[in-house]
């Protein structure tokens, strides 16, 4: 890769982690307008271009040379046409050209350079992860090249363009999915990295919807009637990663004003893909797909009882558990049907009756989106209303790919894919609000990365079979590998380090080998991780109660400073009783005396001569007792207020 090509790499990402923190931002202005999002990129490239007279498309290659992204022309168009309303350039004889105005510098290359500064641990470690994981050298050139590729290859967008996909180069970029599901568990900050990432690629692939440049996208009041697999995922019947991807998506879509309904048509694709689970159930060639219904419900639980009860009525489930209205398939109205036999062509799959069958629901639901419509004009999402909602996008890319030369490319498909429309949900909301939007959808792509294709899986499983008939293998065992993600995981990684994809030249007994040690080595690692766990709670606990424990002593130190404070009080307050208890006695025994002398001088002396006498003494007595009295009420007083 040339130096230019690199920079462009480096400047895409950066691009992309620019926009994120831009809708990260939570200002009102990002709230509402999202076309404003891409302006620093357009103010740029206009200051670059400076003194000269230039067109739109100048400005889209300026911007692609110098941000490493491509925007389409009506966006730029709409961007150059604020800056020329502000004064800042004008338009005339086809060109634009700057005024006297002076522009504000919109130093995007430096926060460019920045970002990718923080980006080049995430590169780093994408490099350090093939080195040891998948045994192989690559360059950080390589790692931005794939990790930009996987974005678009294996990310569904908001984009309708038509995307060239190229089977070989998906292949190859699939290691990044197995990283990035290694940094989930081993590496957060690169993983959020990738998050962020993921953000600011729905952000950017939403500039290429039509009617973006108009700011007036909206889901509110839109009728969206989903697909079989997309409801069965919402039931439950997929896998765990699947189920939590369309549900996030589903709410928040319901939380963007659109009603999820479901056609009978679809309702009566679910008996027939649930009744064959059923005929299937006691029959270990079920799993000759990775992905199937019918390994996912017997491994999260389902009992044949319980797919017999909800294949003979799915609508019940449907409507009780997803509260989704089901809908009588309108019949078609071939003035607003187009051409169904080119339709067909464009998804044709070799697999089958099933395939078949599955393809021809599809026709029927986007003819029934068709008659719907019958004559609105579908240039927003608001005047076209109704859509097709599928998780598949290969199905979305060809049908986009049928209408797209059928109709005109600004008006929007009858179909669009779940994710979709849950990121338009997304950003047409309060993006700011939602932190951790688009990890799901990131993990959710990862983990295809870890299931090999049909095909091989199909000749592992016929091998793993005659193992089992033959008895090298317990049918315990069989079922293990079968069920064991590690296995998948060693089978996709072999098969992309192939160019045939032919399981045949595998060596079975080495993929059931390494597969054990993997699971092994999981085990371990689990058992690792709890001890770990284990021990981070017990240390937790201990450090609750060191904690405990210091605040009981600090509290029993408060309270003894306290009661020694109380106690001198209580003493004091004793004293000061006795001595006025002391002081009463006193003036009582000394008011006594001169009243029996004033009553002995009434009577006169001679009479009671030694009355006085006796109680001068008792008197005196009495007083000089006072002081040991004193001491020992005083005590008293303080035990009884202690008691108190």
């Amino acid at each position: 890769m040339s130096k230019k090509t690199d920079s462009r790499s480096s400047n895409a990402l950066a691009s992309l982690a620019f926009l994120e923190a831009a809708i990260d931002s939570g200002t009102d202005a990002n709230k509402t307008d999202r076309l404003g999002l891409f302006m620093p990129f357009v103010e740029d490239s206009v200051l670059q271009l400076y003194g000269m007279k230039f067109k739109i498309t100048d400005v889209v290659d300026k911007i692609v040379s110098r941000c490493g992204i491509g925007l389409p022309s009506p966006v730029v168009e709409g961007l150059l046409r604020r800056l020329a309303k502000s004064g800042y350039i004008k338009r005339a004889n086809g060109f634009y050209e700057h005024t006297s105005k002076p522009m504000e510098t919109a130093d995007v290359s430096s926060a460019l350079h920045k970002i990718n500064g923080d980006l080049t641990k995430l590169i780093n470690d994408m490099g350090r992860y093939a080195r040891k994981q998948e045994k192989k050298k690559y360059s950080n050139s390589k790692c931005r090249k794939d990790l930009i590729a996987y974005f678009e290859d294996h990310l569904d967008s908001l984009s309708t363009r038509e995307l060239v996909v190229n089977e070989a180069e998906c292949k190859a970029t699939k290691w990044v999915g197995r990283y990035l599901l290694w940094a989930k568990q081993n590496n957060e900050t690169s993983f959020n990295a990738a998050v962020k990432l993921v953000r600011g690629h729905i952000v950017y692939e939403a500039a290429f919807l039509p009617g973006f440049a108009s700011n007036t996208q909206s889901l509110e009041g839109t009728v969206l009637y989903l697909d079989s697999p997309t409801v069965c995922r919402a039931l439950g019947y997929g896998t765990e990663e699947e189920e939590r991807l369309v549900n996030e998506a589903i709410s928040m879509l319901q939380r963007a004003g659109a009603e999820l309904r479901v056609f009978d048509l679809t309702i009566e694709e679910m008996t027939r893909v649930l009744s064959g689970v059923v005929d299937r159930w006691d029959d270990l060639s079920r799993f000759d797909r990775p992905s199937s219904y019918d390994m996912n419900l017997r491994r999260r639980g389902y009992s044949k009882a319980d797919v017999v009860r909800i294949s003979s009525d799915p609508s019940y489930v449907v409507e009780t558990e997803l509260h989704f209205q089901v809908d009588e398939t309108p019949s078609r109205k071939f003035l607003y049907v187009y051409d169904e036999e080119t339709l067909i062509k464009y998804l044709q799959r070799p697999e089958g009756c099933d395939a078949e069958l599955a393809i021809m629901h599809d026709v029927n639901c986007i003819a029934a989106i068709l008659t719907l419509r019958e004559k609105l004009t579908a240039k927003s999402f608001k005047t076209a209303r109704y859509f097709f909602v599928t998780t598949s996008m290969m199905t979305v890319r060809q049908s986009t790919k049928w209408w797209n030369k059928t109709e005109s490319p600004t008006i929007l498909p009858p179909i669009f894919s779940l994710t979709k429309m849950a990121n338009l949900a997304w950003l047409y909301s309060d993006p700011s609000s939602a932190k951790r939007y688009g990890e799901k959808a990131l993990l959710s792509a990862c983990a295809a990365a870890a299931i090999p294709s049909d095909h091989v899986w199909k000749s592992f499983a016929e091998k793993l079979l005659k193992y089992n008939k033959e008895g090298k293998i317990s049918r315990e065992d069989a079922v293990h590998y079968l069920y064991s993600m590690d296995t998948r995981k060693v089978l996709a990684v072999k098969e992309d380090a192939r160019d045939d994809d032919h399981i045949g030249t595998f060596d079975f007994d080495d993929i059931i080998d390494e597969a054990e040690v993997v699971y092994r080595s999981n085990i371990r690692d689990q058992e690792i991780d709890s001890i770990r766990g284990e021990n981070a709670r017990l240390s937790k606990e201990l450090s609750e109660i060191r904690t405990v424990n210091e605040e009981l002593q600090g509290q029993s130190k408060i309270l003894s400073v306290e009661l020694d404070r109380k106690s001198k009080r209580v003493r004091t307050i004793a004293k000061k009783a006795a001595t006025i208890a002391v002081v009463l006695c006193v003036a009582f025994f000394t008011l006594l005396l001169v009243y029996l002398v004033h009553v002995q001088c009434k009577l006169g002396i001679d009479a009671v001569p030694g009355i006085a006498v006796t109680i001068i003494f008792e008197s005196v007595s009495v007083i000089g007792a006072l002081p040991s009295k004193r001491q020992k009420l005083a005590e008293w007083i303080e035990k009884k207020l202690f008691r108190s």
